[in-house]
């Protein structure tokens, strides 16, 4: 009524019924088709569960309906069976999947056609640095030329040289700073070098993970260094709007984490195997230093935008995400229901507990559900 996203659906059924007709009978063809190869070659398969999927050709068919989706949640085939597997995986997939971008399609050219091209004119496209651009000579010019050469393609070559040299030094340290973070969450070096019981012993001179500490100490100190003058750098360049910003907010977060961490104490202490043993599964703030050290990925956000054209997006297709969102929720809301009344009940020869367990409420299918509506069907 106020969406009228079930609208748009039928237009666009009604709009392109010839090709996809056209393609749904080719897609009927290549299930029935491969539902029927795939029976005569698991017939002799050796897994009973196999056989059972797969005993007739009216049984294949709900197998090879998610196989011509590219899921393969059944995968013990005969060579026989494999071979098909093969042809479907190279050549039937994308077939099978034609009729969704036909729908795609359509869906776009609604999405023009109700398009009002007054309504976002308006709209401030470009990123909030480029309009913190400083005028007139100064050394807070020099430093926002630097720093964003690439939003000015006007920028003279010194400044756009030093800012792709700054670029690659950023990409480097958050490397090398992320790489450090990654490794000292692994064990290899405790799990040989220590024996279980009521008091864990050294059984033999295991430092690996000492030697690992050492060099992302060393990697952090050179970081942070390296992080806290961009900072500072981007601070003077914009003024305290960057501080603001969500990049801003995540580089401050990511070098206190640094800044924590550098500590060869407390740095034992936030990375296994003693993380967790000393919180006593409680949450504790030595949880948040990992998370807090991985966002310094967003830094690189003030160089390639990508957040940024994710808002623009959703802002100017907010319209159509919310007609779409719309028909997938009652779409989700009726799949769980229908899933819910088959499975909740169902005490037939081949009644499955988990089944039933996994869809005995509406609210609890629904995890399960969205799961099969995306394609996946563990």
């Amino acid at each position: 009524r106020h969406f009228q996203a079930y609208y748009d659906i039928w237009e666009i059924c009604k709009e392109k019924v010839g090709i996809l007709t056209a393609t749904m009978l080719l897609c009927m063809l290549n299930w029935l088709l491969f539902s029927e190869l795939i029976t005569y070659t698991e017939k002799s398969n050796p897994d009973a569960e196999m056989r059972k999927e797969f005993a007739s050709t009216t049984r294949s068919m709900w197998a090879e309906v998610i196989n011509l989706h590219g899921e393969w949640p059944w995968c013990d085939y005969t060579t026989g069976g494999k071979g098909v597997g093969t042809i479907i995986g190279f050549f039937s997939i994308m077939i099978f999947c034609i009729p969704i971008g036909v729908f795609s399609a359509g869906f776009q050219d609604k999405i023009d056609e109700r398009r009002d091209p007054d309504v976002d004119k308006d709209f401030d496209r470009r990123p909030w640095q480029e309009c913190c651009r400083p005028q007139g000579p100064s050394v807070r010019h020099s430093v926002y030329e630097m720093l964003y050469a690439h939003l000015h393609p006007e920028s003279p070559s010194l400044f756009a040289f030093q800012h792709k040299l700054l670029m690659w030094l950023n990409i480097l340290a958050v490397t090398l700073s992320v790489t450090v973070t990654l490794a000292s969450t692994l064990t290899f070096g405790y799990v040989c070098g220590y024996e279980g019981g009521d008091e864990e012993k050294p059984i033999k001179d295991c430092d690996a993970m000492d030697r690992l500490h050492m060099l992302g100490n060393f990697v952090d100190v050179s970081s942070l260094l390296f992080f806290a003058a961009d900072y500072l750098m981007r601070f003077l360049a914009t003024g305290p709007r960057h501080a603001l910003s969500f990049v801003g907010l995540c580089d401050l977060a990511s070098m206190v984490a640094i800044f924590m961490s550098m500590s060869p104490k407390y740095r034992k202490t936030i990375f296994p195997p003693n993380w967790r043993a000393v919180s006593n599964n409680r949450i504790t703030i030595d949880d948040f230093i990992v998370p807090m050290r991985l966002v310094r990925l967003f830094s690189l956000e003030s160089y390639f935008m990508a957040l940024h054209v994710l808002k623009n997006v959703f802002y100017l297709n907010r319209l159509p995400l919310v007609r779409a969102g719309f028909a997938l929720v009652s779409f989700w809301f009726v799949h769980a229901t229908a899933l819910y009344l088959n499975e909740a009940g169902h005490a037939g020869v081949e009644a499955d507990e988990d089944m039933q367990h996994r869809y005995e409420s509406v609210l609890r299918g629904l995890q399960y559900s969205i799961v099969h509506i995306f394609g996946d069907f563990p």
